[in-house]
């Protein structure tokens, strides 16, 4: 019998080594043997515990395929002194346990002694690790008229040999195949409503689109007729064979257009009328003088200053021609500038031609000089002049009726500087980039 020198708690097993109630080392009762020296403990020595101890409680592992008993009394007892008190009855089968619930023993715990410190022991299995995943097979329904078998251990694999279920085709024969009939129906609708959209968007609109563009067409002629000589708000030009190649550019925003006509023209203007048609800025004035009998030019549009001070002008004459470029440059265009040299030299101060050659007027050949003249002592001060004028001939040979501008500009136009800025700056380039020769009529 082993007791603590500590607490002189006694224990009667010999297996024991340490007091359960203040951790001191048991020792043997009575004096010691004769001629065996007493055990002498130092208590403030480090203790190498065994690293088996047959009073630990011993925690085991269930075996989940197999039926669990309870597990005798004496294996899970406290470590209190004295033997466990034996069951009362015979141990019974327990119901198997889930992968899942907690171990729990089916006896109560053994009461300790009346001590002074009563441990409280609760019995908890840990949770097994999760085990390895395996299938298995639902149990087959009972026939009718069988009873269900009684309750007993079901049939499971081995440990770590998983089930792999053999597959059995049902005895209803081959499956059947799915039919395709569904989906080539399907495809053939989506290629008829393919078809249907390209026809309505490649023929049907483009029909559409080109009797409203005949329409419009007709109305832009018939009012062009209507209205003669007066400017007027007309969408689209007529192509002319001087612009031949040259493809019809939108209106200009904030424009008018003017179609030449010879309703109401006499002389040499009836006699040399040419088709022509060109767009202004609303801004400008059209002169009622021209395009009238006993006028001297088809149109003339200018913008102005208050009073009467002009800043840029357009008009439009005529001249005798040969017909083409090349028939009216050898002697025609050398006459002509000649001719209105001696005329501008009388009619402006300090008239000085500034540059002579061949010229374009929106893809139409020409000829053309330049020049600059000055108005002195003005109400608006001293005024510098600049003029073009430009020879289009009809681009047919045989005929006569070629067609001039002449463009004036002055200093009082904040865009202008020179001769040489004459159509490509101020307000100039809307009219020489929308002026076309010929009729469609």
């Amino acid at each position: 019998m082993l007791h603590c020198p500590k607490c002189g708690r006694a224990y009667e097993t010999d297996t024991q080594k340490f007091c359960t109630h203040d951790g001191g080392r048991l020792v043997p009762e009575g004096p010691p043997a004769k001629g065996e020296a007493p055990v002498v403990y130092d208590l403030n020595q480090t203790v190498r515990i065994d690293t088996f101890d047959p009073e630990e409680t011993v925690t085991r592992m269930p075996d989940l395929n197999k039926t669990v008993a309870t597990v005798p009394t004496s294996e899970l007892r406290s470590k209190e002194t004295g033997p466990a008190t034996p069951p009362s009855s015979p141990p019974t089968s327990a119901p198997p346990l889930s992968s899942t619930a907690p171990y729990q023993s089916s006896q109560p715990p053994p009461q300790p002694p009346s001590r002074d410190v009563q441990p409280t022991v609760a019995f908890t299995q840990p949770q097994p690790p999760p085990p390895q995943q395996q299938y298995y097979p639902t149990p087959p329904p009972i026939p009718a008229g069988h009873t269900a078998p009684s309750s007993g251990p079901m049939h499971q694999p081995p440990p770590g040999q998983q089930y792999s279920p053999t597959y059995q085709p049902s005895p209803g024969g081959p499956g059947r195949k799915s039919s395709r009939f569904p989906l080539i129906i399907g495809l053939v609708v989506l290629v008829l409503l393919g078809g249907a959209a390209a026809w309505y968007f490649m023929v049907y609109k483009k029909g559409d689109a080109s009797a409203s563009n005949n329409a419009n067409l007709a109305n832009t002629n018939t009012n062009a007729n209507a209205q003669g000589n007066t400017g007027a708000d007309i969408s689209g030009n007529s192509n002319s064979t001087g612009n031949a190649g040259v493809e019809t550019a939108p209106p200009p925003p904030n424009s008018t257009q003017f179609l030449n006509s010879s309703v109401n023209l006499d002389g040499k203007l009836a006699e040399n009328y040419s088709d022509f048609s060109f767009y202004y800025p609303n801004s400008w004035e059209k002169d009622p003088k021209t395009g009238v009998r006993g006028a001297s030019n088809f149109v003339k549009v200018e913008r102005r200053l208050p009073p009467d001070f002009t800043q840029e002008n357009f008009a439009v004459s005529w001249y005798l021609s040969k017909g083409t470029f090349d028939a009216d440059q050898t002697d025609v265009f050398p006459k002509l500038v000649e001719s209105l040299k001696s005329r501008y030299a009388d009619g402006f101060p300090e008239f000085e031609v500034l540059s002579e050659g061949e010229t374009a007027i929106n893809g139409i050949r020409g000829y053309e000089f330049r020049f600059r003249s000055m108005s002195r002592e003005t109400e608006k001060g001293d005024i510098m002049v600049w003029g073009r004028v430009v020879f289009l001939p009809p681009g047919v040979e045989g005929k006569t009726n070629g067609v001039q501008l002449l463009m004036l500009t002055t200093s009082l136009a904040p865009e202008l500087s020179s001769a040489e800025d004459i159509g490509d700056k101020g307000e100039l380039p809307i009219i020489l980039n929308s002026f076309r020769m010929g009729s469609d009529k």
